[in-house]
């Protein structure tokens, strides 16, 4: 943790615990002042603060190297919440009464569920701004997002690695069909794309895993994807010589002999 987040910190923790001090003595000597939603709005501002600054300096063309500030950030900002609920809550255990005990709980209890809220979205923005795929070169390294060319694609939630198809007539070409996956895989593999040769049919789950969500594909990252049938290496076992299908447009299974598109895909062992 930096040091300048150290100090900021204390600053917090310090004024809160003055705060505590001064609510309790008061409690003790009869002209009781309440600071505890006081306290406990200081938590949740330096909450805010911490998801602020780890979110302005955010780079999403340098994924990699702002996660250290985010997280710098988050700390800060999950510190200060658990100083102010916590002091709230020692006050409350203190200066419990029966009148008042279940307005206190009750009070505690929304400000957690407001900061949940805060964490759900917090969560949402996260994802969006690291986005779900990433681009790959030819050595196999992660592209900038607004990259032009690239030839595989990272998906980050799945840890599948699959091929870019392309829009030049040659062996990747998007419009293509084929009838013989074998010989399309052997020469991938040959042609060692991003570095690996281990390029393989995916499974029907594994192809459906890229329009779970939308019932399309995300054309931002595969943007020659055809929305004909694409083969699996999934066989139906109902009918001989014959595997599972997924049509990109329908997001529908199918089944034919091993004829249409081929979108091959490997396994990254690290996620």
């Amino acid at each position: 943790m930096a040091i300048d987040n150290q100090i900021i910190i204390l600053i917090f923790a310090g004024f809160m615990l003055w705060l505590a001090i001064r609510d309790h003595w008061t409690f003790l000597t009869g002209k009781h002042i309440d600071y505890q939603s006081i306290i406990v709005n200081i938590g949740i501002f330096g909450t805010f603060i911490g998801i602020v600054v780890g979110l302005v300096n955010f780079n999403t063309s340098n994924i990699v190297a702002s996660v250290p500030t985010l997280l710098e950030g988050l700390k800060f900002a999950f510190i200060t919440s658990i100083i102010g609920m916590g002091l709230s809550i020692f006050l409350s255990v203190l200066q419990a009464q029966p009148k008042i005990k279940n307005n206190q709980l009750e009070r505690v209890n929304q400000t957690l569920a407001a900061i949940l809220e805060d964490i759900k979205h917090l969560r949402a923005d996260i994802y969006q701004r690291r986005y779900r795929f990433s681009k790959l070169d030819t050595e196999g390294q992660i592209l900038a997002e607004d990259a032009r060319q690239w030839v595989a694609i990272i998906d980050h939630e799945t840890g599948f690695m699959w091929e870019m198809k392309t829009n030049d007539g040659g062996l990747q070409d998007g419009k293509n069909t084929y009838t013989d996956t074998t010989e399309y895989v052997e020469a991938i593999n040959e042609m060692q794309l991003a570095t690996y040769n281990d390029w393989c049919l995916p499974t029907i789950n594994e192809l459906e895993t890229l329009v779970k969500d939308q019932g399309i594909i995300n054309k931002r990252y595969f943007p020659n994807i055809n929305s004909g049938w694409y083969c699996s290496s999934t066989p139906n076992d109902e009918i001989e010589a014959s595997w599972f299908v997924l049509s990109f447009e329908t997001a529908n299974r199918g089944y034919n002999n091993g004829y249409g598109h081929i979108l091959l895909m490997r396994k990254i062992s690290s996620l």
